[in-house]
């Protein structure tokens, strides 16, 4: 289709609307999809509408929601013409504001392709975060395969990660375990060991497992990929980490520290010796710790994250005079559970938070449960900060985190004790009659 005929056709799609809508932005649309302008001056537009759109509550209706989806389809015939690349940027861009999109992977999927230039690939990946989309790992992978200067690959990789949120988690762990196996960058390798504790899936594990392969360089990302693999229900990268500790005789911090995160004991470690102190204290006592470290091992290979999870837990609650079923069909085992998200370590609480959320099916009071609500701005703008891996180091972020926690605790400690009569063991979980 010839450019000038383009312009009309998408005038033609949207007039009613426009007819309608906001002058000045229904202005600013036509000039956007208008070939015959110059691509700054559409660029410029668009950036122009997508903050009216802003501007208004709910930010959805309009021309420039009507007018994106054939724009891009048009651009996307022509993802590769580099004349037109900061357009084609724009447009992904004015998509932000409109999450999420329907069927985003057809809209963005020309745009992933090899050719297309380098920013306007990073605003696609961007948009398959923002909004989600399915069936586009195939596109994805390739992706990490690009050959790009050292520092512009790292970036890129990450961003390849960052995109992984938006796809469901079999298709996000392919990608990711791609990266965490393939990449070069330690930067990277930690971003995916992180992500695919909540994104699972075979190939995910398989790459979590071979990171923590004793035989490995990176003591760091083998320390993450052990604690991620947690999450699949398994401690067998903690009995790797713990080969290497001991073929080591214990002179490693990063490894001691990432077993006491693995054994929910960052907080006091073996014997006495935070991972802090491992190299401030007396060799003597260092000795002990590394000897309760595989003493401790030895008793625990061959039990379960949930088993270990539940043994820390009844010390911790034991403290608060709280006392933990051995039985997840007991309905007191949730009770214990809302207790523990007042616990410390961290990784100890949200150990349990996931246990809690598989119990009861109600992942929705717990969605924002490790981020804190700032005011961004003169504005005073609100926005949520989320907590880092292994938690704020802020005191003041760490106690408005605490107590936004105990508030969201309370809240479904408080529906529990409204339905718990009502509620039936099904062999796997709870559920609520009515």
């Amino acid at each position: 289709m010839k450019q000038a005929s383009i312009g009309v056709l998408l005038v033609a799609c949207a007039g009613s609307v426009w007819a309608q809508a906001d002058p000045r932005e229904a202005e600013l649309v036509r000039i956007a999809v208008d070939p015959g302008k110059r691509d700054m001056e559409r660029v410029r537009a668009l950036l122009e509408a997508r903050q009216r759109v802003y501007q208004r509550d709910p930010p959805r209706d309009g021309p420039l929601k009507e007018a994106l989806g054939p724009l891009l389809h048009e651009l996307g015939k022509q993802a590769d013409d580099l004349t037109h690349a900061r357009l084609q940027a724009a447009a992904l861009q004015a998509l932000k504001p409109f999450a999420p999109w329907p069927d985003l992977a057809s809209v963005v999927r020309p745009f992933l392709a090899k050719g297309v230039a380098l920013k306007v690939r990073i605003e696609a990946l961007i948009a398959v975060r923002d909004h989600g989309a399915r069936g586009l790992a195939g596109d994805l992978l390739p992706l990490l395969d690009e050959r790009l200067a050292r520092r512009t690959k790292e970036r890129f990789e990450l961003t390849v990660i960052e995109a992984a949120k938006g796809l469901p988690d079999p298709e996000a762990a392919r990608v990711v375990g791609k990266a965490l196996g393939s990449s070069r960058s330690r930067k990277v390798k930690l971003a995916a060991a992180r992500l695919l504790a909540t994104k699972r899936g075979p190939e995910g594990r398989q790459a979590l497992l071979a990171a923590c392969d004793p035989r490995g360089r990176d003591e760091d990302v083998a320390g993450v990929a052990a604690l991620s693999l947690i999450r699949y229900g398994t401690l067998e990268g903690v009995g790797r980490l713990v080969r290497r500790f001991e073929a080591r005789e214990g002179n490693s911090q990063v490894l001691y520290r990432s077993i006491c995160r693995c054994a929910f004991r960052e907080d006091r470690g073996f014997a006495g010796v935070s991972p802090d102190a491992f190299f401030q204290v007396e060799e003597e006592q260092r000795r002990k710790a590394i000897a309760e470290v595989l003493a401790w091992w030895a008793k625990t290979e061959g039990t379960t994250p949930e088993e270990l999870m539940f043994a820390q837990l009844r010390d911790k609650l034991r403290e608060k005079g709280v006392a933990v079923p051995s039985s997840l069909s007991d309905k007191g085992t949730v009770d214990a559970l809302i207790a523990a998200l007042g616990v410390e370590p961290l990784s100890l609480r949200y150990a349990a938070l996931d246990v809690l959320i598989r119990l009861t099916g109600r992942g929705d009071f717990f969605s924002d449960f490790r981020s804190i609500l700032i005011n961004l701005g003169a504005n005073r703008v609100k926005m949520r900060e989320w907590e880092p891996t292994y938690g704020f180091t802020d005191p003041r972020r760490q106690a408005e985190l605490r107590k936004e926690q105990a508030l969201k605790a309370e809240r479904f400690r408080q529906w529990w004790d409204a339905v718990k009569d009502r509620a039936e063991w099904d062999g796997r979980r709870w559920r609520v009659r009515g």
